[in-house]
């Protein structure tokens, strides 16, 4: 059950980067996930910033719905879900810190934890994905 409860976690976590498709914010002024403010910005590369986001995001995207897959038993076998969550994270950050905002501050934070968790094969995962 609570392999379950990681895997639904892991895509809800794929599809709020699907937010970095839209060129034009909703509400520029107060949407965080916008990249004429990030690190590439601030470089000078701003045309660079939004062929790199989606290429990122649909990295992150990618990685943690088959991630996700892997932990339910669907399509892809169990032992990738750490080397698919690991990529997702790394990609995630990434995605993140190009283009940075004090509420991505969340989404760095569960990046930063599942890349921890993984890296040093932190031992509560084992017996969550044992059950």
């Amino acid at each position: 059950m609570i392999r379950w409860g990681l895997a639904v976690f892991l895509a809800f976590h794929a599809l709020i980067h699907s937010s970095y498709f839209l060129r034009e914010a909703p509400d520029p002024a107060a949407y965080p996930f916008r990249l004429d403010r990030g690190a590439l910005a601030a470089l000078g590369l701003r045309g660079a910033a939004f062929p790199l986001a989606v290429s990122l995001a649909t990295l992150a995207i990618l990685a943690y719905l088959f991630s996700a897959l892997a932990l339910v038993g669907w399509l892809v076998p169990l032992d990738w879900w750490r080397s698919l969550a690991l990529l997702g994270s790394l990609a995630s950050l990434a995605l993140l810190l190009i283009g940075f905002h004090p509420w991505l501050l969340v989404g760095v934070a569960i990046d930063t934890a599942l890349i921890l968790a993984i890296v040093t094969d932190w031992e509560p995962l084992h017996h969550l994905i044992a059950a």
